[in-house]
């Protein structure tokens, strides 16, 4: 909670952040019928999101990065978000 009481000392007053995130809530697979990679993405969340105000657009998605991170499995998991959210 500390990260998130200083991000929201440093952002203005015209967004909100939003804790532990779906990626499914924010991220569609490019074909909506596949299966696959909807469980890929349901499976998935972020730490927080910074979001508009009036119409929770998002605006910048973070991800805390702690030592658990340097794991193989987390490593897969990291590049996975990266690829996601760069094909947005």
């Amino acid at each position: 909670m500390k990260f998130y009481h200083l991000l929201n000392e440093s952002i203005s007053n015209e967004y909100t952040i939003m804790c532990s995130v779906r990626l499914i809530d924010i991220l569609q697979p490019a074909n909506k019928n596949d299966i696959v990679a909807k469980n890929k993405i349901i499976q998935k969340q972020i730490d927080f999101l910074v979001c508009s105000k009036g119409y929770l657009n998002p605006i910048l998605a973070i991800e805390l990065n702690d030592s658990s991170h340097k794991k193989q499995k987390r490593y897969k998991r990291d590049n996975f978000l990266d690829l996601a959210f760069q094909s947005a």
